[in-house]
C-alpha cells in the first residue's frame, strides 16, 4: 500500500513544500517590499506553509521577520508583547527595537 507523500493537518516546512516557487517568490518580493498581501485559499491549501516557509527563506538571507499567529493570541495586550518580545531579539539596543516597533504600527 502507498502512503500519502502530502503531510497534511500541520504546517510544512521549506523542504517539503512542492511546487509552490511562484508563490513563495511572490510573498518574499512582496514582504521584502513592505506591501500588502492577502492569502486567500480554501482550508488545508497550504497558506499558512507558503508563510511559513518565506518567513524562513527570508531570514535566512538577513532579512527581520515577525510571525504571529493570532489563532493562538487572545488579546490586544498579548499581541503587542509577542511584537515587543519578537522585536527585541533583532537587536541589543532597546531603543532600536522600540523605534522598529513604532515604524511597524505607522
Amino acid at each position: 500500500m502507498r502512503t500519502n507523500p502530502f503531510i497534511i493537518e500541520q504546517v510544512v516546512t521549506p523542504e517539503h513544500l512542492i511546487d509552490r516557487t511562484e508563490e513563495l517568490q511572490t510573498v518574499q518580493q512582496t514582504l521584502t517590499q513592505g506591501g500588502k498581501l492577502f492569502l486567500i485559499a480554501p482550508r488545508r491549501f497550504g497558506k499558512t506553509s507558503i508563510l511559513v516557509s518565506a518567513a524562513t527563506r527570508l531570514r535566512e538571507l538577513g532579512s527581520s521577520i515577525i510571525y504571529l499567529n493570532l489563532q493562538t493570541l487572545t488579546s490586544m495586550e498579548q499581541v503587542i508583547n509577542e511584537i515587543l518580545t519578537q522585536s527585541a531579539s533583532f537587536t541589543s539596543n532597546v531603543k532600536k527595537a522600540a523605534e522598529q516597533v513604532r515604524l511597524m504600527f505607522s
